[in-house]
């Protein structure tokens, strides 16, 4: 690389720092570049009346312009004095509403507006116990509790199979009424659409009869949980 070509490409990075630094910035890093690098033999001049605003480094025989397109930016000033400049790190892009592209460019960044939390949908797998499952879903039905217990077997303890009396057992267990229990669980099995469904059994195969609680039923004790 040559000397102009050197030169040339940090003017580049020059003009791309000054892209986001106001007017009063921009004056103060050239004033610190004169110190800094001890510009004695001519004098840093910026002329900020017109956009691009023009940096020129005036020598005797000698001027040179370097046009710097200043914009205004959300960049809080900051006071360095006695302190070295270095270089931008991701931190410090990110405090000051920067950022940077794949190719390494810095843009400037959209403010993040902070976004609340969504509430998590409580779901049935989410009770300890059901007798919690009951209490909270405040259903008096007996066909209701037997949905939100074939519920609670599947999706919590992951039952593949579910008999009458495991549903039978944990109502008499809370004391809740288990009266006409098999007249309205064969209602439920009829129910269009269908909330419970047989599991077919082989002829001879001993042994309560199971089921499933359909996609369906599952959808409709979701509903009794949130109170829809």
């Amino acid at each position: 690389m040559t000397g102009f070509d050197q030169e040339l490409a940090a003017l580049n990075k020059v003009n791309e720092a000054f892209l986001y630094l106001d007017k009063r910035q921009v004056k103060r890093i050239i004033q610190w570049m004169q110190d800094r690098f001890g510009i004695k033999d001519g004098t840093i001049y910026l002329d900020a009346s017109e956009t691009p605003v023009k940096v020129s480094i005036i020598k005797p025989g000698n001027k040179t312009e370097i046009p710097v397109d200043v914009s205004k930016s959300e960049i809080p000033e900051k006071k360095r004095r006695g302190r070295k400049p270095r270089s931008l790190t991701d931190g410090d892009i990110e405090t000051r509403g920067l950022s940077s592209t794949p190719s390494g460019k810095i843009e400037k960044s959209k403010r993040l507006k902070k976004t609340p939390e969504k509430k998590t949908r409580k779901e049935i797998k989410d009770y300890d116990t059901v007798l919690d499952l009951l209490v909270e879903s405040h259903v008096e039905k007996l066909s209701d509790k037997i949905l939100l217990i074939s519920a609670y077997l599947t999706e919590r303890l992951g039952f593949k199979g579910i008999t009458l009396y495991d549903i039978s057992f944990r109502l008499k267990r809370l004391s809740h009424d288990t009266k006409n229990i098999n007249a309205i669980f064969q209602q439920m099995l009829e129910s269009n659409p269908p909330v419970l469904s047989l599991i077919p059994v082989e002829p001879g195969t001993k042994g309560n009869q199971k089921f499933l609680i359909t996609a369906y039923g599952l959808k409709e004790a979701d509903k009794f949980i949130h109170h829809e």
